[in-house]
């Protein structure tokens, strides 16, 4: 196509989506297959990508078999890693943070925070592939503290970095964490 030519397209219209209540995250997996992914109305996160030269639409949560996200302002969170193609972490209306992968096996669910005997959230995760190639996590949690779930092996692992680094903790600070990319 002309590259100097911008383009619209409504893509949750275009391919039957439900109204989004979250912002949009965009991604480019380790496959090559690109798109966005939100929460809907229903809480369910759905996923819009391109593949064969068509946008397509999937209903991850229904797949994977994954809780609601929190609400509106829940933000989900997509990193990559080797053993996952794919992964969407979101927090859930529990509270807790809950992870939808694509393997080379499914779409899979795993509550992340219940592996790792993480804390709830407060906060929206973000969420990174570590210098050492495995996914993690980092939210804010109801105690101000920023927590980090991540991969170890084939399980996840949790720990509390504000409390590992010593940092203060200010009860007036509501930020959610960044992860520069």
């Amino acid at each position: 196509g002309d590259l100097n030519t911008w383009y619209h397209t409504e893509l949750g219209g275009f391919v039957g989506g439900p109204i989004a209540l979250s912002d949009p995250t965009a991604y480019i997996r380790t496959d090559g297959i690109n798109g966005a992914e939100y929460a809907g109305v229903n809480g369910h996160v759905y996923d819009i990508y391109g593949q064969n030269s068509a946008w397509n639409l999937a209903d991850l949560s229904s797949i994977s078999a994954a809780p609601a996200s929190a609400n509106a302002t829940s933000r989900l969170a997509t990193f990559n890693t080797s053993g996952i193609i794919h992964g969407i972490a979101f927090r859930g209306e529990d509270g807790y943070i809950h992870l939808i992968s694509l393997t080379t096996a499914c779409w899979c669910y795993t509550d992340i925070s219940g592996i790792s005997g993480a804390p709830p959230a407060t906060g929206n995760p973000a969420a990174y592939r570590r210098a050492d190639g495995n996914g993690a996590v980092v939210y804010r949690g109801l105690d101000n503290h920023i927590h980090e779930i991540r991969q170890n092996g084939t399980t996840w692992v949790h720990q509390d970095l504000s409390a590992s680094a010593g940092a203060p903790v200010n009860p007036g600070s509501f930020a959610d964490p960044a992860v520069l990319r």
